[in-house]
């Protein structure tokens, strides 16, 4: 009989420790969570950031390059004039429906 009493009492070990092992891969999941939700924000935030950055880059290369043809057109006007006029009539051509 002292024999059964010890399996009772290592089946109680044997549930405690699996019941503190439960608990503990939980903690370490929500950790994981947690971890994973901090670092997806940080990863979003930088991401904007440079979307941002980009966008603000482009923006005043294209202010630049609108400034630039601007000036070109006040240069020259009458060339202005025909290359877009040639221009327009090349994709009218190109789009005509036959």
């Amino acid at each position: 009989m002292a024999g059964n009493g010890d399996s009772r009492g290592d089946l109680d070990a044997v549930r405690e420790d699996l019941s503190r092992l439960r608990t503990d891969l939980r903690d370490l999941l929500q950790k994981l969570i947690e971890t994973g939700k901090s670092e997806t924000g940080a990863t979003k935030e930088r991401v904007l950031d440079e979307i941002h950055e980009a966008f603000e880059l482009t923006t005043e290369r294209s202010k630049a390059a609108v400034q630039s043809l601007e000036n070109k057109v006040q240069e020259n006007p009458l060339i202005s004039v025909l290359l877009a006029f040639i221009i327009g009539f090349v994709f009218g051509k190109l789009f005509e429906r036959r």
